[in-house]
């Protein structure tokens, strides 16, 4: 018996949203290596970082979303990942995203969110998505409430938001 697991190809005016390629590995182990990586459980080792991408990865086989390389669509140079999680202990799938270095301050983080949102909204029918971030990393927080989220309870010093259908930006 085999298993197929189809992975989207999304696309924006400058992104392209894709499954993972063992290609991509160095781009996103140096990632992981670094402090940009630290408000994601990093920095990491080569080999727990690729073991985290082929978790990221598997989340397609037991979810049917997950994690997306996004690159770039003039070379397709990856340049960070975004996609869905979805914590045990939560109601509902999580939209999460990191650019890696040299790659903030263009817009890349928020273009890649709302081709993400409106795939989740659109395609996969969910009516709101959550999305969570440390406090300390006021820029993510500040991105997410520019987006559209609305603050939801949380009992840590991880701020929680959901986006709804209809209402993100």
């Amino acid at each position: 018996m085999t298993t197929t697991v189809e992975i989207p190809t999304i696309v924006t005016d400058r992104l392209r949203l894709r499954a993972p390629r063992q290609s991509d590995f160095d781009a996103y182990a140096a990632f992981r290596a670094g402090e940009r990586s630290v408000f994601i459980g990093g920095p990491s080792t080569s080999r727990e970082a690729y073991l985290r991408l082929g978790l990221e990865t598997a989340l397609w086989l037991f979810r049917g979303y997950g994690s997306l390389i996004i690159a770039l669509r003039s070379d397709d140079q990856p340049i960070g990942l975004a996609g869905f999680y979805h914590h045990a202990d939560w109601d509902g799938p999580e939209i999460g995203w990191a650019l890696f270095d040299g790659q903030e301050g263009h817009g890349y983080a928020s273009e890649a969110a709302r081709a993400l949102l409106t795939y989740a909204f659109e395609d996969l029918g969910w009516t709101h998505v959550e999305c969570s971030a440390s406090e300390e990393n006021t820029r993510s927080v500040a991105m997410i409430q520019r987006l559209g989220a609305e603050r939801i309870p949380s009992a840590s010093d991880i701020a929680r938001f959901q986006f709804q259908q209809g209402l993100a930006a």
